[in-house]
């Protein structure tokens, strides 16, 4: 009997403690709840309240830095730093010292970016100092546009009546206006707050809208991200019986609902558009098949350590091609050999032509010519000739058509000419039946090849003036920092996909990086000087149709973003399902921050809302 008295006790206190030990876990939890409940109002208010402008400007500065640390924005960091910009714009507009604050976040944004690109700046220009200087008036160029364009959003976009259309009213200026910055800018997309890497998911959108349509989706999702980041800030209205709310309307559900539902079909805008990228194949194309056309195309960098010198003379580059004459095609770097005049670069052609006589060889060279109409005044160029096996005429000639400011343009011209196309034949390759290989009575498959040289690939559409779409793209390059190798590099595969052909890139600038791009080709080939030679697969037959962005152009598509923001007029849109999200309308945003103002204050000192 006294055994299980004591069993009967020992149970009872097993229960009791874990009783106790499941009250104390759910007591912990509650006091973490509180805690970080707290710790988020701490947050808000210190933000909201005590250090706005010096949280929100060090944010901008880490995320500026961080963005532009490379000279390939990815996509994440950029979006960040514009919705941090567009949530403090929003608290500052209509508040006192608006200059000074504006002028402060300029400040910092550009110091941030010129923090991120000071490496491969340096040795830009002859002294230090100047890059450093150039690049801080660059930087500063770029963030005030990029103000620009956030504060206008914010001042104007509301005045527009629809959520839908104060939703994607940012996205139509960020496009429309970083468009119009490309075209007048010396340096092209590079001075554009464009992500260039990050974009996966989005890349098979280029043949269809182009560079504009990758920023409209920038601005989608920083609209999206400010908005939440904004509902956020506010926290729980905790103001609700505030007799300031009376003015309020009875019905303004309805614009709240409204406001909603255009964020959350926005959202799913943006992510409906990254299906086709998980259906796509992106894999490379096989060399050898039904639907592709087998071609060797290789890179001539000849390497220190062979030729024991670095000043490279044409020699150099005819032996270095002789040794992958197998190739189709054979590319040259940019500049890499010069001629002091039209003679001595047309006798360089007769011998390369004889010399590599089974390949095309594209040669970039440096000439001196002068005008017909002042023979006295010499000028300098930048050209690239396809030179055909055993013909000393160039199949095409094309000279660069955008310098590089300071560097190249007080020393150079440019040229206005477009790039040519050329129409190369292949006949059918050993062990191949040439029925099988292609119909009578040529029996050759035909690649239509054009080229552009380095920063003309930053250009935004530089091959609109062709009338089909390009085969194999040649993209002679000399960079002077591994950094803006690759950022030139990357230019080089979006101009490639937004034609739909293929890229072979040569860089012979220290730490150059080469390769060949499109068609699920994306990695670099090498880094760095040394020859190489790669086979890849063509499509076959030749497509030949312009792809939509080649065909329309940038404006037509920035109509249609703004056809995109009237949609908002449309009464058809208020029949959408009602969908339910906690991202407030900015109308009731001003109303709740004046509300906690007053509230706070006690006072009429500040009437002005925070956040508009």
């Amino acid at each position: 009997m006294g055994v299980k008295i004591k069993v009967v006790l020992l149970h009872s206190r097993v229960v009791h403690d874990r009783s106790s030990s499941f009250c104390s876990q759910i007591l912990d939890c509650s006091r973490t709840i509180f805690f970080l409940a707290t710790t988020m109002d701490q947050l808000r208010s210190a933000i909201f309240y005590r250090h706005t402008p010096a949280i929100f400007t060090s944010a901008s500065v880490v995320l500026a830095y961080l963005t532009f640390l490379s000279a390939t924005p990815p996509l994440l960091p950029l979006v960040f730093l514009i919705a941090t910009v567009q949530v403090y714009g929003r608290m500052i507009l209509y508040r006192r010292f608006l200059i000074l604050r504006a002028g402060m976040l300029w400040l910092g944004i550009a110091t941030g970016i010129s923090m991120g690109q000071i490496m491969p700046s340096l040795h830009a220009l002859m002294t230090p100092g100047t890059s450093i200087g150039v690049l801080f008036g660059l930087s500063s160029a770029s963030s005030l546009i990029a103000l620009l364009i956030i504060f206008i959003d914010v001042r104007f976009g509301l005045q527009l009546n629809s959520p839908w259309s104060q939703m994607t009213i940012f996205p139509a200026l960020w496009a429309s206006i970083w468009s119009g910055v490309s075209y007048v800018s010396p340096f092209g997309r590079l001075a554009v707050w464009s992500p260039i890497v990050g974009v996966d998911q989005y890349r098979w959108l280029l043949p269809w809208v182009g560079p504009t349509g990758i920023d409209w989706l920038v601005g989608a999702w920083a609209a999206v991200l400010s908005q939440a980041f904004g509902a956020w800030l506010m926290g729980p209205d905790k103001h609700e019986d505030t007799p300031i709310l009376v003015e309020v309307e009875s019905h303004d559900n309805t614009p709240n609902k409204s406001t909603s539902r255009a964020a959350i079909y926005l959202v799913g805008l943006l992510g409906l558009l990254t299906v086709p990228s998980f259906l796509f194949d992106s894999t490379p194309l096989a060399i050898e098949s039904s639907q592709t056309t087998p071609l060797s195309v290789g890179c001539v960098i000849p390497s220190y350590h062979r030729y024991k010198h670095r000043h490279l003379v044409l020699h150099d580059f005819i032996e270095e091609s002789k040794k992958l004459a197998s190739a189709h095609i054979i590319l040259w770097p940019e500049g890499a050999v010069s001629f002091r005049d039209s003679e001595e670069r047309d006798e360089a052609f007769k011998n390369i032509s004889s010399l590599v006589s089974r390949a095309h060889v594209a040669v970039s060279f440096e000439e001196f010519y002068s005008e017909p109409s002042n023979p006295r005044v010499s000028h300098r160029r930048t050209g690239m000739a396809l030179v055909a096996p055993n013909d000393p005429n160039p199949r095409f000639v094309y000279y660069k058509r955008h310098l590089v400011p300071i560097a190249e343009s007080f020393s150079m011209t440019h040229s206005d000419a477009p790039p040519a196309m050329y129409t190369m034949l292949l006949p059918a390759p050993p062990g191949y039946n040439k029925t099988d290989w292609a119909p009578p009575p040529s029996y050759t498959r035909p690649i239509d090849v054009t080229a552009s040289i380095c920063l003309d690939f930053s250009a935004p559409s530089p091959f609109t003036s062709l009338g089909s779409r390009p085969g194999l793209i040649l993209g002679p390059a000399r960079t002077w920092h591994k950094t803006v190798g690759l950022a030139m590099w990357e230019q080089a595969k979006q101009r490639a996909d937004e034609v739909g052909g293929t890229l072979l890139w040569c860089d012979g600038g220290e730490g150059g990086v080469s390769g060949v791009a499109g068609h699920g080709l994306t990695e670099v080939t090498q880094v760095g000087e040394g020859s190489w030679k790669r086979d890849i697969g063509i499509p076959y037959p030749l497509r030949r149709r312009r792809t939509l962005y080649a065909t329309v152009g940038d404006f037509s598509i920035l109509v249609f973003f703004y056809v995109v923001v009237g949609l908002g007029m449309v009464k058809s849109l208020r029949r959408l399902p009602s969908v339910s999200i906690n991202l407030p309308r900015l109308s009731d945003l001003r109303r709740k921050i004046r509300a906690m103002i007053r509230a706070r204050q006690g006072d009429s000192a500040e009437q002005q809302p925070l956040l508009v």
